[in-house]
């Protein structure tokens, strides 16, 4: 034990955790020999906050989640101090200026003061992958239509509520309804109708297929590159 502490036993030495960068300095410690975490800044060498859960530092945005006693917060990821305290039962990255949140039961988006910008009067459905908004837009389930839609930065339904999957894909937005597929471009102008079996969205070719089962690919201007795929 003495020589191979580190390994054998993690919980021997408080020098073994796995560590995490919000920014240069402020970092989430995760450590072996305990069941929770810790947000640390290494410049001054101090401990910020103890008996942290987790932080997800993705994104841009000055503020980060962090997650301590089953609630969610949020914390300067530049100076490691909480800003919104662990309040909100779930909660999400900041994106464009706004941060989704459970709030009574109800779906909600905050600003960085923690003041309420758009209560959807929806809840949260348990399977949605994120509430992140791109490009002023943010894919969110209709509890009231049990279907996907678009809602701007203003709580309003730039596209309503009536597909089966929404997708962004290279900027342009791939639906399905009914098996069948179409997109949208960034301004949310109709680029394809919804009436293809598949559309592949790639870098630099969308392809289509139809219910005849012939391809064509195009650029991403909607322009005939290859008017029959051969697979």
């Amino acid at each position: 034990e003495y020589l191979y502490r580190e390994w054998i036993r993690p919980y021997t030495t408080e020098s073994v955790y796995e560590e995490q960068h919000i920014s240069n300095n402020i970092v989430f410690q995760d450590l072996y020999y305990k069941d929770k975490g810790r947000v640390y800044d290494k410049q001054k060498d101090k401990t910020l906050i103890e008996e942290v859960d987790w932080v997800a530092s993705e994104g841009n945005d000055s503020l980060v989640v962090f997650a301590k006693d089953n609630k969610r917060g949020y914390l300067n990821r530049f100076t490691g101090e909480i800003v919104l305290p662990a309040t909100y039962t779930r909660a999400w990255i900041f994106s464009e200026g706004l941060a989704a949140v459970e709030k009574d039961g109800n779906l909600v988006f905050i600003d960085h003061q923690g003041r309420e910008v758009i209560n959807t009067g929806m809840q949260v459905r348990n399977m949605h992958p994120s509430y992140v908004f791109h490009n002023g837009y943010c894919v969110v389930h209709s509890t009231v239509t049990d279907k996907l839609g678009l809602l701007d930065t203003e709580g309003n339904w730039a596209l309503q509520a009536e597909y089966d999957e929404i997708e962004l894909c290279h900027d342009l937005w791939k639906v399905s309804k009914d098996d069948l597929y179409g997109v949208f471009t960034a301004a949310l102008d109709t680029m394809y109708n919804i009436e293809y079996t598949d559309i592949y969205i790639h870098e630099d070719v969308i392809e289509v297929r139809g219910k005849d089962h012939i391809a064509q690919r195009f650029d991403h201007e909607g322009n005939l590159l290859v008017d029959f795929v051969i697979d």
